[in-house]
């Protein structure tokens, strides 16, 4: 495929919507992008209606132009393969969550040893470190938590949700 990142590889250990969304950009900016899902698949699968086939829309618009494979990151083999990959790589992305990375020797740290031009790009609801770190994060919290979900809707009435994942893609 040709485009700017054309020549660019980016592993991709990221599923949901976030990580995928920035992936997909890259690849549709020419990058070879070789995703790791989980043996059970991403998340992603199952997001729906609407579905095509036994495929999940979601998964099928995040994931285009990608190339996938599915390991257990939590096997020697798995985490092994992944460091392979990274010795050709451009850029890591994963939303493991805080400290997940190392302990899976997947860490920038450990990485960065392999592969010293890496660029390693970590995702999570409430950043590596700081008192929420550790806590789950999902749209609507983000939204909520951003007051954004009060400036919808009417007044004296509960708050609304956007339609669309505005944090998550932005994020991505």
């Amino acid at each position: 495929m040709s485009g700017a990142l054309s020549g660019f590889t980016i592993v991709d250990l990221t599923q949901g919507l976030c990580g995928p969304f920035g992936s997909m950009r890259l690849g549709d900016a020419g990058a070879e992008v070789i995703k790791i899902e989980p043996l059970a698949g991403d998340c992603s699968r199952a997001m729906g209606p609407p579905f095509i086939g036994d495929e999940s829309a979601v998964f099928l618009s995040l994931n285009r132009n990608k190339k996938s494979v599915a390991l257990d990151l939590h096997t020697p083999e798995g985490q092994d393969l992944v460091r392979q990959l990274v010795t050709k790589a451009d850029v890591l992305l994963e939303d493991l969550g805080p400290g997940k990375a190392e302990k899976l020797g997947l860490g920038y740290e450990t990485l960065r040893v392999l592969n010293p031009n890496l660029v390693y790009c970590a995702i999570s609801a409430f950043g590596e470190e700081g008192p929420l770190r550790d806590l789950p994060g999902a749209e609507l919290v983000i939204q909520a938590m951003a007051d954004y979900t009060n400036s919808l809707g009417r007044i004296g009435e509960a708050p609304v949700r956007t339609g669309t994942d505005v944090a998550s893609i932005n994020t991505g």
